[in-house]
């Protein structure tokens, strides 16, 4: 299981910067082989990561999630990202239209540029109430005194829409909180419709990890305790109302708990897959090879079936 401090960089692994390019000859041949690859078509692209204020990598934004629901859209994203962990701030973009428009901001009273007390900010994951038509987005403040750690997992919560937010209701605190993740239970024939849940794991208590759960619209939480330990876990709540949690266990597995009683308690985890992980190749250019990425269990739900899906890239010694 990786350090503390080399957990947060994963999720800031891919970083966005906007910048402009002159193009030289070569590299305008090879934007032309590129645009060859996927159609000569242009497809129209939209910013949506508003700047979070001072601190971290000026225009950068990492670690983005989304989620949709009718016809809106809600995104959120760590903005002005500090090169050993977490961002100066989580930005949001929300539209109201199936994305033909955009409402963008920061969200407020986490970090400093939100008027916040916390140093950082990362792991943004976004969920839909609709039991109580309430936006929520989950984030991980980080206390970067003295070293970096997760010191609370927070709430931001939104009743109009996703076109303003709340100052954060803290959902858990810990000695060292990491990868929160958030679900709602909005099944029409669920007996926990309603029901939210923000999975984490705790560094200082042995990567244990945990549930915080919320029937009021992200307004209270409650923490259970389970028996698993790792990192990265993905809730997802199936038809029936039974929330299953894929992660990645202290030996290098993907492993799968699950609770049928709206959270007041969770089962023993199961294995799901072993992982294999690949050193990145030698003689790699740095447009044609693919490089590993770091596991994470992905969980979907279709026809009342739940799958937890993994990728990564096996090394490449030639391009």
């Amino acid at each position: 299981m990786p350090s503390p401090a080399r957990r947060r960089v994963f999720g800031g692994l891919v970083t966005v910067i906007t910048a402009t390019l002159l193009l030289s000859p070569s590299t305008a041949a090879a934007v032309s082989e590129a645009d060859s690859e996927v159609g000569s078509e242009a497809v129209p692209l939209t910013e949506l990561s508003a700047g979070a204020g001072t601190g971290g990598q000026r225009g950068t934004s990492a670690g983005p999630d989304t989620y949709h629901w009718g016809s809106t859209i809600v995104t959120a994203q760590q903005a002005g990202r500090f090169h050993d962990g977490g961002a100066a701030g989580v930005t949001f973009a929300t539209s109201t239209d199936n994305g033909a428009t955009w409402t963008r901001g920061t969200l407020p009273g986490i970090t400093a540029p939100g008027g916040g007390p916390y140093g950082r900010v990362s792991d943004p994951s976004v969920a839909f109430d609709a039991e109580h038509g309430t936006w929520l987005i989950t984030s991980l403040a980080l206390d970067d005194a003295g070293g970096l750690t997760g010191a609370a997992v927070l709430t931001s919560r939104s009743t109009d829409g996703g076109l303003t937010w709340s100052a954060p209701v803290t959902a858990a605190t810990g000695g060292d909180l990491d990868k929160s993740w958030a679900v709602c239970d909005n099944g029409a024939g669920s007996a926990f419709r309603g029901t939210c849940y923000a999975v984490f794991d705790d560094h200082a208590a042995g990567n244990a990890i945990k549930v915080a759960r919320s029937s009021d619209g992200g307004q209270t939480w409650a923490v259970t305790g389970t028996s698993a330990t790792g990192l990265g876990a993905q809730p997802v709540v199936r038809p029936n109302g039974a929330v299953v949690v894929p992660y990645l266990g202290e030996a290098g597995e993907i492993r799968s708990f699950r609770s049928r009683d709206g959270g007041a308690s969770w089962e023993d985890s199961v294995l799901v897959s072993a992982v294999q992980r690949h050193t990145v190749g030698a003689g790699c250019g740095p447009r044609r090879c693919r490089r590993p990425r770091w596991t994470r269990p992905a969980p979907c739900t279709s026809s009342g079936r739940t799958a937890a899906s993994r990728w990564s890239a096996r090394a490449t010694t030639s391009c």
